[in-house]
């Protein structure tokens, strides 16, 4: 059974799935990475009106990358012990629940504000980080994903 191009249809559909795969990579790695990017045009001007010093805002925003940074040391390790679209989910669910409560955290100030934003943005870095090596594992896990047809 094949098409018109003499190619079987069980090869095609891998070659879409392929695509799609790193189709979906891609947005995750694009979407992992806006929960950083998007928070930086408003945060300075919010924070500091909570009561916040330009350190502690540079405390909350590298708080992210710091959790980045550690989780992609250990991840990679986890990963070969489950599977990586078990990972992709619980980074992707980590992550979300994050963004929501940083959204949360708006109704306290002071030293409370400060722990609970650099919390969350440190859980939400970890949860990105889990997410973007996942994702890229799955999609070098895949056969044929470079090749040029």
């Amino acid at each position: 059974m094949g098409n018109c191009n003499n190619r079987p249809t069980s090869n095609l559909n891998s070659v879409w799935k392929e695509r799609l795969l790193v189709v979906v990579v891609l947005t995750i790695q694009f979407v992992a990475l806006c929960t950083d990017t998007f928070l930086y045009p408003f945060f300075p001007q919010e924070a500091t009106a909570k009561g916040l010093t330009p350190t502690h805002i540079g405390i909350v925003f590298s708080s992210f990358e710091f959790a980045r940074f550690l989780t992609f040391l250990t991840i990679g390790y986890l990963i070969s012990k489950a599977n990586p679209k078990h990972w992709c989910v619980v980074g992707g669910g980590v992550t979300s629940v994050c963004c929501v409560l940083f959204g949360l955290v708006d109704s306290t100030s002071g030293t409370l504000y400060l722990v609970l934003c650099s919390l969350t943005r440190f859980l939400a870095g970890s949860g990105s980080a889990m997410l973007s090596v996942a994702a890229i594992t799955l999609l070098l896990k895949s056969r044929h994903i470079l090749a040029v047809s």
